[in-house]
């Protein structure tokens, strides 16, 4: 599996668990790697936000996935 190095804008949610900004290192077809000050507990389900873009109106691409490693 190919990982593609990637910087994109990215907001980590779990239920129960604060939000975690931060940017993408790479992306493969089955997942992403995200740089973070904060971390969200591995095996639980979360919701990805990319945001593309310039700052002011940003593309959101909304995914559903879940924290494997932290």
């Amino acid at each position: 599996m190919t990982r593609v190095p990637s910087k994109v804008e990215t907001e980590l949610r779990s239920e129960g668990h604060t939000l975690a900004l931060g940017k993408t290192a790479d992306i493969s077809l089955k997942g992403l790697y995200v740089a973070s000050q904060q971390s969200l507990p591995t095996v639980t389900a979360c919701h990805v936000t990319l945001r593309l873009g310039p700052q002011k109106r940003p593309i959101r691409i909304a995914l559903e996935g879940d924290c494997v490693h932290s």
